[in-house]
């Protein structure tokens, strides 16, 4: 095992005897090869690396994190079909070493993208890092990930070592404060968004619709940049039990921590879930008992959760021999708010692919309404901005599973650009006051965290 001084050299040596045992692959496989390294935090060790591209993922229990830098292999486009961009990956997949994983995120409308702001990161974009810091439960790794093509092994080593010398390999990043926020703009305004919720409500009424998902975009100037990993470094200690994600791509960031997971894949094992129904934490253990058990015994809070639970299962039944669920709801505690929690197991069918499974379950009701197509399009024709990757599938794939988790909770950043998306389900009975206040209480997440109010 490493230590966190270990000399270049050795690590060298480590390498080119790694390397030796390598065959080459003329088809152009991708290969990685992985030294144990010491644990530590994998976000201090991303804010210590000097490089344009990182990427970063967490599981919801931190069971798998990934922290990477730099491209060895970049999948991107601006393709609509789910399928097709989750076949281009598994392709490239296909003679390359199996702990490979493609990291990523596709947008909520795969599509050419309208504001030049998502522009970099595409309709999709999936990245085979450089070098890849990962952390285990019990254990940690660094690899490093290239394609071979003939028998150059002295070039892909000084190629190693010219890399491996930009490489900070320990330290502490100073964790920078955020800006002050210096100006405010909403899309829509207020009488936009009141004829947005107006419109939702004649859908119902012509029983168009049972829910529909509208999100607001606001968008604030900051006194001075600042970056994703940055910001994700300040979100993630208020945010430990959900998924963490952030891409930097240039000065172009995304950032999200979102609690919802869309599906987890194991080979023929597929998990996902419902959430809806929501309660504070309680400051003390009675009282979070107390408001547990008031979310359970909700007749409401279980009525809108039955509902979602069944849309969800309604997803998975097409694609499994078989889904299970448990015959009572759970409860799922996260950092300030705890949610009714309906867990799903099933067995794949045969030939059920990744696109197969991401098109049948997003957008998830939770993002995009009911039913599924309606509720799409009643956003295109009332939203008058991009979502670009806000509620859209992130996560990660390699030859034998995938996860992904529906990018809420995010944000977009841009040099002094900071870009925040919130959503409200709109149901019969919605009010525009009562769903304009939703938005603004889960842009405090991240608005609580800089200095000024915006205004």
């Amino acid at each position: 095992m490493h230590t966190i001084d270990t000399k270049y050299s050795e690590i060298r040596e480590r390498f080119a005897r790694l390397l030796r045992q390598i065959p080459g692959r003329p088809d152009g496989g991708i290969h990685r090869i992985e030294i144990p390294w010491p644990r530590q935090d994998a976000l201090n060790w991303l804010s210590l690396q000097n490089h344009d591209i990182k990427i970063y993922w967490a599981d919801r229990q931190k069971h798998l994190v990934l922290a990477g830098i730099g491209e060895t292999v970049s999948i991107c486009g601006d393709e609509p079909d789910v399928e097709s961009i989750l076949k281009k990956i598994r392709d490239r997949l296909k003679g390359s070493d199996p702990r490979v994983r493609f990291i990523g995120g596709i947008a909520f409308d795969s599509g050419p993208l309208r504001d030049p702001l998502w522009a970099p990161f595409k309709a999709f974009r999936f990245i085979v890092p450089r070098f890849e810091f990962q952390v285990l439960p019990d254990s940690a790794l660094l690899a490093f990930h290239f394609i071979q093509r003939g028998s150059d092994r002295a070039g892909i080593e000084n190629q190693f070592m010219h890399e491996l010398q930009r490489l900070k390999l320990n330290g502490d990043a100073k964790l920078t404060l955020l800006p002050d926020f210096i100006h405010r703009k909403d899309e829509p305004d207020w009488q936009r968004w009141q004829h947005q919720i107006d419109a939702s409500l004649q859908a119902f009424s012509d029983q168009i619709l049972q829910k529909v998902v509208l999100a607001k975009r606001t968008e604030y100037q900051l006194k001075t940049s600042t970056d994703p990993i940055t910001l994700l470094r300040h979100l993630a200690p208020q945010h430990a039990q959900a998924f963490h994600f952030a891409l930097q791509l240039g000065d172009s960031g995304f950032t999200s921590v979102t609690p919802e997971r869309l599906y987890y894949r194991k080979e023929d094992e597929l998990y996902s879930e419902a959430v809806a129904g929501t309660r504070r934490r309680g400051k003390t253990r009675s009282m979070d008992e107390k408001l547990g058990t008031d979310l359970l015994t909700s007749e409401k809070d279980l009525r809108e959760h039955r509902w979602v639970s069944d849309v969800v299962r309604s997803h998975l039944e097409p694609l499994c021999k078989r889904v299970d669920k448990p015959e009572k709801e759970r409860l799922l505690k996260l950092a300030h708010v705890q949610h009714l929690f309906t867990p799903f197991h099933g067995q794949l069918k045969n030939g059920i692919s990744d696109g197969k499974i991401v098109g049948c379950l997003h957008p998830t009701p939770a993002v995009g309404g009911h039913p599924k197509d309606k509720a799409y399009d009643l956003i295109r024709e009332l939203e008058t901005f991009d979502r670009g990757w806000y509620a859209g599938p992130i996560g990660w794939i390699n030859g034998t599973g995938a996860e992904f988790a529906v990018a809420i909770r995010s944000a977009l950043l841009n040099a002094q650009q900071l870009i925040l998306y919130a959503g409200s389900g709109i149901v019969q009975g919605s009010t525009a006051e009562k769903e304009w206040e939703e938005t603004e209480i889960k842009l405090l997440n991240f608005t609580r965290l800089f200095q000024g109010n915006g205004h």
